[in-house]
């Protein structure tokens, strides 16, 4: 096997890794090389990576954190300690599972002007698609079950719309680092309110589902109106266990006054 190059479907299926450092040197990554790996959380790339194809992480739906490292005198350098380091792993992470444009995959252009630029047209895009894209239905004895299809299509469209929502939260705090112009902001703003008002609620789904920046999520949704009364106690009910401090905050908290009750 060349060393330079992880081959197609090399580590196919393997729901035993949830972090992987590809090895310095690599410069290829072939398609489907890590596809379904369902458990896959962090991977680390070098820069020597020229070629990653666009179908190498196919259903890596758990992926959550993508870095680049280099190395100085055969010793690897990983800079992922940075917060603006970490927004970008986790852009680089949904373009890796849930977007298809192949420029997206060139680790040189990480982060980049114009790979911002590419990534917001290709989120866009994804946001645009139906919710029921990719679907394929379960045949039962070689019959299709219509009404069990529609079910588990309606099922599988509450998820996309979760993990929509989810992407949305995550550019829209990425904002700090990787600017985002009024109109492409209030085009994710208008997605996201329409999100919050579905019948499911899949983008407080997704709130209430998030382990990291909680608050800096929850003044997100507060600063643009996405939080009344209502959901504020849908909120609280969905939110994990360990979240006592934010459910307390929510608690006390009305949506005119949440800022200060944050500040304290």
């Amino acid at each position: 096997m060349d060393r330079n190059i992880i081959q197609k479907k090399q580590y196919i299926n393997r729901t035993d890794l949830t972090e992987f450092i590809v090895p310095y040197g690599i410069e290829e990554i072939e398609g489907y090389a890590f596809a379904q790996c369902g458990s896959l959380l962090r991977i680390a790339i070098p820069d020597t990576a020229e070629r990653i194809a666009a179908n190498a992480f196919f259903e890596c739906d758990s992926l959550d954190k993508v870095y680049v490292y280099h190395s100085e005198g055969g010793v690897n350098i990983y800079s992922i300690n940075d917060e603006k380091t970490e927004v970008l792993a986790t852009l680089t992470a949904i373009a890796f599972r849930e977007l298809s444009e192949a420029s997206l995959f060139d680790v040189r252009a990480f982060g980049n002007e114009e790979w911002i630029k590419i990534w917001d047209n290709a989120f866009m895009a994804y946001l645009l698609s139906p919710d029921d894209a990719g679907f394929m239905p379960f045949l039962a004895g070689g019959e299709e079950d219509y009404e069990e299809e529609q079910a588990s299509r309606d099922s599988f469209a509450v998820k996309t719309r979760t993990k929509k929502a989810a992407c949305l939260i995550d550019r829209l705090l990425a904002e700090e680092f990787f600017s985002l112009d009024d109109k492409l902001k209030m085009r994710y703003l208008n997605k996201l309110k329409s999100l919050c008002e579905t019948g499911s609620k899949e983008a407080l789904s997704a709130l209430a589902s998030r382990k990291d920046n909680l608050e800096k999520t929850v003044e997100l949704f507060a600063s643009n109106h996405l939080l009344i009364d209502a959901t504020i106690s849908e909120l609280i009910s969905a939110l994990p266990s360990e979240a006592v401090e934010l459910k307390s905050l929510l608690m006390r908290t009305q949506e005119g006054n949440i800022f200060e009750s944050l500040k304290l």
